[in-house]
């Protein structure tokens, strides 16, 4: 989620409208280079929309990232379920 516009930021839209706590990553940099071009001011913007929710760069191309993605979450929200708002 490095833009304000496609999948990742309308997920977090609705997540964030639902009550959902937000752990968001993405890879600004991965997304200026491509064709469809990047949003410079995507993430912090995006951020402040959605009340500041917790966010992290990482590559999911990586095979560690998932792993990590899920300490981070933990790190912030101290457990993982499918209730929003607890």
């Amino acid at each position: 989620m490095s833009r304000r516009i496609g999948i990742g930021a309308a997920v977090a839209r609705t997540l964030a409208a639902d009550g959902w706590r937000l752990l968001l990553t993405g890879l600004p940099e991965f997304d200026g280079a491509q064709p469809y071009g990047g949003d410079p001011e995507g993430v912090p913007a995006l951020l402040g929309e959605l009340g500041d929710p917790a966010h992290v760069r990482a590559d999911l191309l990586d095979p560690a990232a998932p792993a990590d993605l899920v300490g981070e979450a933990l790190r912030w929200y101290g457990r993982l379920d499918k209730a929003p708002h607890l």
